[in-house]
């Protein structure tokens, strides 16, 4: 069990991936002001390039400052990973078990270190 990391959003306090809707199926990304860009790219970084659709949103200030627009990049487990973070969110037997579990993994993770059992690249 482990927690998702946090998305960081383009802007300070601005929009996040998750604040996207994100059609994998379809292809298709829907930007929090409701313009729609088609994914492309390989099967490792698909992206939706929103462009000339940003000159002039409302919403600009909170999702990009690039001169381009928006460009959202997605990995191929995106659909798994907002899952994990909707459950990790919403899910309150899921969050009873991480405050459950996660002390004592940390603290036999501390004692391991604190014994000078850390491997080092090199």
């Amino acid at each position: 069990m482990i927690k998702p990391a946090p998305l960081r959003p383009a802007v300070p306090r601005g929009f996040d991936l998750d604040d996207f809707t994100i059609d994998t199926a379809a292809g298709v990304v829907t930007c929090p002001s409701r313009h729609i860009a088609r994914l492309t790219g390989n099967t490792d970084k698909k992206r939706a390039i929103f462009g000339k659709v940003c000159d002039g949103c409302p919403l600009r200030q909170r999702c990009t400052i690039a001169k381009n627009g928006r460009i959202v990049q997605i990995r191929p487990q995106h659909d798994l990973q907002a899952a994990a973070r909707r459950q990790a969110a919403t899910d309150p037997d899921w969050q009873a078990d991480y405050r459950r579990w996660r002390p004592p993994v940390e603290r036999a993770v501390a004692w391991i270190v604190a014994r000078g059992n850390r491997r080092y690249g090199g």
